[in-house]
């Protein structure tokens, strides 16, 4: 546990550094009754290019990612994301991302962690609109 906040801070070190705006998603004031709703790391993923066929490094920095042998691995693996969505302004939910390492380490999470992280990474966004975080809304089908 210990090691995957570790990780979780040191990246949000990284992104936050020199950054005017929260680079982290946090709740509202006005949202303190009410659970928080969670960004998977796929999602600000896809936010830092929202057209796929533009977005090859952002696939294949993802893609080594999941093909990382180690825990060491896949920290280095995220900080090329990490400063990839430092220079678009994308925003990291770094609760849930602390949460996701903390699975990763265990052989029967892996799986699914990167399957969520896909799945956010891939969904059908609308190409103009973006929600508070700045990250893409899904598209009207895909919310129902």
């Amino acid at each position: 546990m210990l090691r995957a906040v570790k990780v979780a801070l040191k990246l949000y070190a990284l992104h936050q550094q020199s950054q005017q705006k929260p680079m982290a998603i946090t709740k509202k004031d006005d949202e303190q009754n009410e659970p928080p709703f969670r960004r998977s790391f796929g999602w600000s993923c896809r936010a830092i290019e929202y057209d796929l066929d533009e977005a090859s490094g952002v696939v294949r920095r993802m893609a080594s990612v999941e093909a990382a042998r180690d825990f060491a691995g896949i920290e280095t693996c995220l900080r090329g994301l990490i400063q990839l969505m430092r220079a678009e302004d994308v925003q990291v939910d770094y609760c849930q991302l602390g949460r996701d390492l903390y699975l990763l380490q265990f052989d029967g999470y892996r799986d699914e962690v990167f399957m969520r992280w896909s799945r956010d990474y891939y969904r059908s966004y609308e190409k103009s609109k973006t929600d508070e975080q700045g990250g893409p809304i899904p598209a009207e089908e895909e919310i129902r």
